[in-house]
């Protein structure tokens, strides 16, 4: 009897660790001490369902550029329960939080309440310009555009100016939506190299001066 009643006990010391399971979502987000390009979040973490958990991971979604659509904000350790978020200028954020344990992922938490930011003219430029002919008598000016934590403010547009290398003529320009990423000059002589500059632009203002790319016209 002694020897089955330890067999019981030991049994039952393992259940614990036979019915762990993913965190249950966290709950009841708050934002507070709103600032311009800062906000508390702050959450009551779910049952860790008997394993520890390790992080947690806040994601965010803005109804302007791809509303519907959760991105990667940061990650903290599943010690704390209260984080300060960076923010972007123009964004219309909202928050959701996902706990971590070694057994998987949580459920994503209800949306926080959402937080709009002020705007400003954008910091940076497009990246990855550049300049090349898909026929002789033309060159195509490409560039990534800016993503909706960078557009920084409304009527986001692209400034594309070019002209000849070592000539001493003007720049052409075109300006173009915010949401264009690319521009073809006709007309133009064949494999010439030229300067490139695109610039980006919202309703508060330029971005600074951008650095000249070379590109070339289209060959025979």
């Amino acid at each position: 009897m002694l020897h089955l009643a330890r067999q019981c006990c030991n049994l039952s010391s393992l259940d614990p660790a036979a019915s762990s399971a993913r965190p249950d979502r966290p709950r009841d987000l708050e934002l507070t001490d709103l600032a311009e390009r800062s906000v508390r979040l702050t959450w009551i973490p779910g049952d860790d369902n008997n394993s520890p958990i390790t992080d947690y991971i806040v994601e965010f979604e803005e109804d302007k550029f791809q509303p519907g659509v959760w991105h990667n904000h940061s990650r903290y350790p599943g010690s704390v329960n209260s984080a300060v978020l960076r923010l972007a200028p123009y964004v219309n954020y909202q928050f959701r939080v996902i706990a971590v344990n070694e057994v998987g992922s949580s459920y994503p938490s209800l949306p926080s309440e959402r937080y709009q930011t002020n705007g400003a003219r954008p910091e940076i430029n497009p990246t990855g310009v550049q300049g090349a002919g898909s026929s002789k008598n033309n060159m195509v000016i490409s560039w990534t555009p800016l993503n909706a934590t960078q557009a920084y403010g409304p009527k986001l547009k692209y400034i594309v100016k070019w002209r000849r290398k070592d000539t001493r003529e003007s720049w052409s320009n075109v300006t173009v939506n915010g949401d264009v990423s690319k521009y073809t000059v006709t007309q133009t002589p064949t494999y010439v190299p030229y300067e490139i500059k695109v610039q980006a632009e919202n309703e508060f203002g330029r971005a600074a001066e951008p650095d000249v790319v070379i590109g070339y016209s289209g060959e025979d």
